[in-house]
């Protein structure tokens, strides 16, 4: 009379999930109560659907072994947030290094570099997660957790979920430049993401999909709960289906973290190119709805002229233009102020200035790591076309060498392989051994060539980063300081190669050895408080802004200095009396230029000295030295000047 329905699983069938025979009696006995009472048959079918996962069965996982459970968790965390705090450390590191602007200038974008350090986290996190799955697997007692739970697809989930781990930490490297605020923002993040995942227990399961979607914190913990609730109910994870209401299902859980990875990627791509930092040239917010974003060349050119510009030379033609160059770094600060100067091909021009007058803000606007406040830098091809640095910069760069005034080095590479790696990114991949076998000859590193970059001196270092700013076709080379470290001998010897190496090429640099200068450079450029103060050759800056002549006299005890003036005055009419030692040398200085009175001065000297009446005597031409001290002297006057002036003002208002 009773029918047996005790196989009864519906369309959700699973292996020993048949009802109990009591069940077909208690319904019959309902349907019997309902007639009798209501006079009406009730007619009914038996169906398997999901129950509801409420809150009270949600924390049934942690009713028995609420320790284990607990330290499963914390296990968890630590195997992905360790590997997360290492790359992101390790990502704004290289960061702050300008590692980016490097890659940059050899034509490699930064994303290629955040990927490859992606792929070396990934296989870290690889091996934690196996481990770890290995660790859930192990059947240490019937009641163990994971028991019923899949390998593979417990191995998958969590590879997807490092994936997304990963995403998320190269997204938020866009976000913070110190490793102090991106360490506490990630724990900041994580504790918000646990209280939000507390509270999303009887929330839909729409919902709980978007938190999966943006925070890779939710979405491990939900895997995690997901295991656990099947472990629970002696049922394996299924891809496509759920026991539970209100529990996100695996498969798409899945599919949505993969889709999370590709929005951080793009999202970081695209914060990296609106907000590069303070290194870099931003774009405008809507740069991808723009044409020229997409054109494959970016040509925007024109001709300028400004009369304070120099626009003659008779060595080689003008290659770079720097018309009214303005860099502001808040309202206040102007560190390049209305800066206009040609470079020329063939020649070594040096920028000369005391620390912060606005060298290497220059070098950084010329090389695109830092956007001018104003005004326009533009580089002329062989065919007189002059392209804007501010719009052509990422072609501009591929024809330039940068020696930072700070080494920047891949530390895990040697000398021989770093040089190979420039040589790869320049494009000369089939020439790389000849052209890296050159460059540790003309640098002297040949011996040292498979010494790793962090083993290596500071002038090792810097010799290094010399030979990559040449390697490739570089036209155009900014050296920030390139002597810096390097012995007097290995100095002399860089001095030599460089004038070797200035032929086709244009060559800009910044020393703080006026030496360096007198010797290096076809044209001198001296910059203070952000102004050009003087433009020429180094002849013509001592002829104009030197001291003019020395005479060091050695004089015999019994002849007093004014004698020795007397009897030159009458060659020398300009003759000052600049030191005087009794007893010893005086040193007179003269602006009189070399001629016939300056010969004849010279042999009356001779004559005093076979008389006996002096001891020896020199001459010594105004040096770099002297022309920088006195137009830095004048500057620091010209300021105190001014601020008096302005102070006077306020008294008087």
């Amino acid at each position: 009379f009773i029918p047996d329905r005790s196989n009864v699983t519906g369309s959700d069938n699973q292996e020993g999930a048949e009802l109990p025979e009591f069940t077909d009696v208690k319904m019959f006995i309902d349907s019997l109560l309902i007639d009798y009472q209501t006079n009406k048959t009730i007619e009914f079918e038996l169906e398997r659907s999901p129950i509801t996962c409420t809150p009270v069965r949600r924390d049934s996982i942690f009713e028995s072994g609420s320790i284990l459970v607990t330290t499963i968790l914390i296990m968890i965390d630590f195997i992905f947030l360790i590997p997360y705090l290492i790359l992101l450390i390790s990502l704004i590191r290289e960061k702050n290094a300008k590692v980016k602007e490097i890659l940059k200038v050899l034509g490699i974008e930064p994303i290629l570099n955040n990927f490859a350090q992606a792929i070396r986290t990934l296989i870290i996190l690889c091996l934690f997660i196996l481990l770890l799955c290995i660790v859930y697997k192990l059947k240490l007692k019937p009641d163990a957790y994971f028991n019923t739970v899949n390998f593979g697809i417990l191995f998958i989930g969590y590879l997807i979920l490092g994936l997304q781990l990963i995403s998320f930490c190269i997204m938020n490297v866009q976000l913070f430049d110190k490793n102090v605020r991106a360490i506490l923002g990630t724990f900041l993040i994580y504790l918000i993401s646990l209280i939000v995942f507390s509270y999303s227990i009887v929330w839909p399961t729409g919902i709980q999909y978007v938190l999966i979607f943006f925070s890779p914190y939710i979405a491990g913990h939900s895997l995690f709960q997901q295991a656990i609730l099947h472990d629970l109910a002696k049922i394996d994870v299924s891809l496509f289906r759920t026991i539970y209401y209100n529990v996100p299902m695996y498969f798409p859980t899945l599919i949505i973290m993969i889709f999370s990875c590709i929005f951080y990627w793009v999202l970081s791509w695209y914060l990296e190119k609106v907000f590069p930092g303070i290194y870099g040239i931003p774009l405008e917010w809507n740069f991808l709805f723009k044409r020229d974003y997409w054109r494959s060349e970016k040509i925007d050119y024109c001709k300028h002229s400004f009369s304070n510009s120099n626009t003659s030379n008779s060595i080689g033609k003008p290659i770079v233009h720097i018309y009214n160059l303005v860099k502001k770094f808040g309202p206040d600060k102007i560190a390049v102020n209305d800066v206009s100067f040609n470079l020329y091909e063939n020649q070594i021009t040096s920028l000369l200035g005391p620390n912060g007058s606005g060298k290497t803000t220059i070098f950084n606007c010329l090389i695109g790591i830092y956007k001018q406040t104003s005004g326009r830098i533009t580089i002329e091809n062989e065919d007189g076309i002059e392209f804007d640095t501010q719009i052509n910069i990422d072609m501009l760069r591929k024809s330039m060498g940068y020696c930072p005034q700070h080494d920047i080095l891949f530390d895990l590479l040697t000398i021989k392989e770093q040089l190979e790696f420039y040589a790869i990114a320049r494009g000369f991949e089939k020439n790389k051994k000849k052209i890296v076998k050159e460059m540790l000859y003309l640098v002297n590193l040949q011996n040292s060539k498979d010494l790793y970059c962090n083993s290596l001196s500071g002038g090792m270092k810097r010799r290094l980063s010399l030979a990559c700013a040449f390697i490739g076709d570089t036209k155009i080379v900014l050296l920030d300081e390139p002597s810096s470290g390097l012995d007097p001998s290995n100095r002399r010897l860089l001095w030599d190669w460089l004038r070797s190496m200035k032929e086709g090429k244009t060559l800009l640099l910044t020393t703080h050895f006026m030496e360096e200068s007198d010797a290096l450079s076809d044209r001198i450029i001296i910059i203070a408080n952000g102004n050009i103060k003087v433009d020429g050759t180094s002849a013509k800056l001592k002829e104009q802004h030197g001291s003019g002549y020395k005479l060091v006299i050695n004089k015999q005890h019994n002849y007093h200095t004014n004698d020795i003036k007397n009897e030159l005055y009458q060659y020398l009419p300009k003759l000052k009396i600049e030191t005087d030692i009794s007893d010893g040398d005086v040193v007179f200085r003269t602006n009189q230029q070399p001629n016939e009175q300056f010969v004849q001065a010279l042999y009356q000297l001779e004559i005093m000295k076979k008389e006996n009446r002096i001891k020896n005597y020199g001459v010594q031409n105004s040096t770099m030295d002297d022309v920088f001290l006195k137009i830095t002297r004048e500057t620091k006057n010209d300021n105190e000047s001014n601020s008096t002036s302005i102070d006077i003002d306020k008294i008087g208002l």
